[in-house]
């Protein structure tokens, strides 16, 4: 985040308004702060883990909120920071993107392998 966007944030939040209709929206039940991920402590910490395909035990979305409670980080693009790409049904080109950088592939037995631990 740039000088600016967070003098915008800032300008944004000091706004008597924008406090009143904050307030309004948790009284209402509406969550304004994401819950965070174990601090380094998951089973997951510091891994950075792509998917691509269709899971049958998990829809992505709910694989990429395991993953990061459990202390991993999910991204859209496979890297060379990608430490574990989770290959599903009908995978796309991160599966040739994947090996060719030498990222380790988990299908989707071995995705479930790893997390199982913290499941139980």
């Amino acid at each position: 985040m740039g000088p600016q966007i967070a003098e915008s944030v800032a300008k944004f939040f000091a706004g008597p308004a924008n406090r009143r209709v904050l307030k309004r929206l948790a009284a209402a039940g509406v969550v304004t702060v994401e819950r965070e991920a174990p601090g380094g402590r998951g089973p997951l910490a510091g891994k950075a883990f792509v998917l691509t395909g269709t899971l049958q035990a998990f829809s992505r979305d709910a694989a990429a909120d395991l993953i990061r409670r459990l202390g991993g980080r999910v991204t859209d693009a496979v890297s060379k920071k990608t430490d574990y790409l989770v290959v599903g049904a009908q995978p796309g080109s991160k599966l040739d993107q994947a090996r060719r950088l030498g990222v380790t592939l988990l299908d989707e037995p071995q995705f479930l392998t790893m997390v199982k631990p913290a499941l139980d």
